[in-house]
């Protein structure tokens, strides 16, 4: 397990690892907290592989050795487990120190204030409540994490988010995966510091790790702050490849102007790191963006996925033919999920397919629409529940502010409203599938 792993892995509720002992329950734990990988690839294969010989073997002989797996790998992460745990205090007590100079290391009440989303000396089993919201509704109610806004809001920093941008500053990338999980905005832009975001801040510092965060967190990359700065072109204003192209990984866009005319694109032509114009190069920009005009095999596959020809589309897959996700330029961006989901032709099967092919279940397209938007706007109840089964997040916002779960709600399908009631609706976003 990788240091990086090991850090991520220290914040998970010791209370729940002093209730694991048997290796399912540590792998539904790993798999509900879904902040690293919790098994080596090797370790997990050799997980499901002697898990399944116990489902459907009736050798007694396999069955012996399918549990001396289970046994071994359990081993191991009982190894890690007593390793995270004595690093786990002395990390916790290094950023509790540590943190925010203005603020000490006390709070209010004079006693340690808590970076975590919940509360290390808490014995009580339930200790997710304080980090995710309860949403009702006439059919349903379920338990989620908030989602964040994506336009930056200028605005004298409280508390959390002042918390927010001191561990963007600094470069502490595991407070700011803990604030995230509690729901605090990202996308907050300070006030009295030129209405920079934290994204701005990790830029601005080189904090590499902490932006990627930052993104998976919900970060604009976009943002501009007051003087018109994107973090892009801070990141090439400080000849930082590395973070350039992770911005342009993230689609940050390279022709905003800031209010003294300079663009990103131009800037990078006159860069000292030599990799970074040729970061700029027209055919990389389409790629980094994640659309344009299709060629005549594109357009192919497209048309046997609105006929639901999914054998064909897996043969193109195989070929390396397709780029799953990849927005059609013509066509609202839309990619080939986002085809598939409006499809009336084998559509399990075609969004199967593309799956297996690597598409993105939750992309959007020009309008913010991913492909569940599309499947519930267009009444194609088998592609909303392909979606579901394959992950796709209900609680994601297009531009026009609609989600997926709202939608639902005000279908006249029958079928796909029930899709979205509890407990069916939960054990969707459960996250336990097997693929």
């Amino acid at each position: 397990m990788s240091n990086r792993y090991r850090e991520y892995f220290a914040l998970f509720p010791e209370r729940l690892f002093l209730k694991m002992h048997n290796p399912t329950t540590l792998l539904l734990a790993c798999l509900m907290f879904q902040a690293g990988q919790c098994f080596l690839e090797k370790q997990e294969a050799i997980f499901k592989g002697a898990l399944g010989i116990l489902k459907s073997s009736e050798d007694v002989e396999e069955r012996t050795k399918a549990v001396g797996q289970l046994t071994s790998v359990f081993d191991t992460m009982k190894d890690e487990i007593n390793y995270l745990r004595e690093e786990n205090a002395e990390l916790k007590d290094n950023e509790l120190d540590n943190f925010g100079s203005e603020y000490g290391s006390k709070n209010g009440t004079g006693q340690r204030r808590n970076l975590y989303p919940w509360d290390p000396a808490n014995t009580n089993n339930n200790q997710w409540s304080q980090t995710v919201t309860t949403v009702t509704s006439a059919t349903s109610t379920t338990t989620r994490r908030p989602k964040t806004t994506k336009t930056p809001e200028i605005k004298t920093l409280s508390t959390k988010e002042r918390e927010m941008h001191e561990a963007a500053t600094r470069g502490w990338d595991v407070t700011i995966a803990a604030l995230c999980a509690e729901g605090v905005n990202p996308n907050t832009a300070d006030i009295n510091n030129q209405g920079n975001t934290p994204l701005h801040l990790t830029v601005a510092g080189r904090h590499l790790p902490a932006a990627m965060t930052l993104i998976k967190c919900g970060a604009n990359v976009n943002a501009a702050n007051t003087i018109g700065n994107t973090s892009l072109h801070l990141a090439i204003g400080r000849n930082d490849n590395w973070m350039t192209g992770l911005l342009l990984l993230a689609k940050a866009n390279p022709f905003i102007s800031n209010t003294y005319g300079a663009i990103p694109y131009q800037m990078a032509a006159v860069a000292t790191d030599a990799s970074i114009p040729g970061m700029m190069n027209t055919t990389l920009l389409a790629w980094f963006a994640g659309w344009r005009s299709l060629n005549d095999r594109e357009v192919l596959s497209r048309n046997y996925i609105t006929n639901g020809y999914y054998v064909e589309l897996s043969r193109m897959c195989i070929e390396g033919w397709i780029d799953p996700n990849l927005g059609d330029a013509n066509n609202r961006r839309n990619t080939v999920m986002h085809i598939a989901a409006t499809s009336q032709w084998n559509h399990p099967m075609v969004v199967q397919a593309l799956v297996r092919c690597g598409a993105n279940v939750n992309i959007p397209n020009l309008d913010g629409n991913t492909p569940l938007h599309l499947a519930i706007s267009n009444v194609n109840a088998a592609s909303t529940l392909a979606l579901l089964l394959h992950g796709a997040d209900p609680y994601i916002s297009n531009t026009a502010g609609q989600t997926p779960y709202a939608l639902a709600q005000q279908s006249t399908n029958a079928y796909i409203k029930s899709l979205f009631s509890a407990p069916r609706f939960q054990w969707y976003l459960s996250d336990l599938l097997p693929y």
